[in-house]
């Protein structure tokens, strides 16, 4: 836990946005309004524009910070919301469709605690992620 609250477990995702993002990487900073505490707090989320799809652009990000649906909230602050957002914004508004918000946990890294080695988990990205990467 002092690892996250030093920001310094690395967190990387792979997130399918709606449309063509022009920029290659970009650093989002906006605060984020966190309802528990009654106030907006700081949030950074950096992003990798991985490729650019007919309808929609991959990125790798990484939240610097850790807020609750942090980069839900951020890439839709750029008027890219992820595919399948229903809660950020409209799927209706769409003409891209996904089940689900496309969002996939890729790894995550840190220190161990005892043996100070770096560790990292990496997850392949889910069936139906890949499957629209493959025009399926």
């Amino acid at each position: 836990m002092d690892e996250f609250k030093q920001r310094v477990v690395k967190k990387t995702y792979i997130a399918f946005a709606h449309g063509t993002i022009k920029k290659d990487f970009d650093v989002i900073k906006n605060q984020i309004y966190n309802k528990n505490k009654n106030r907006s707090e700081p949030a950074v989320t950096r992003y990798r524009l991985m490729e650019r799809r007919k309808d929609f652009s991959v990125l790798e990000v990484e939240p610097v910070t850790g807020r609750t649906n942090q980069i839900r909230i951020h890439l839709k602050s750029i008027g890219h919301p992820l595919l399948g957002e229903s809660v950020y914004a409209f799927r209706k508004d769409f003409k891209l469709r996904f089940k689900r918000v496309a969002l996939h946990a890729e790894s995550i890294e840190f220190v161990h605690p005892i043996t100070k080695k770096c560790l990292r988990f990496v997850s392949p990205l889910p069936k139906d992620m890949e499957n629209l990467i493959q025009g399926r």
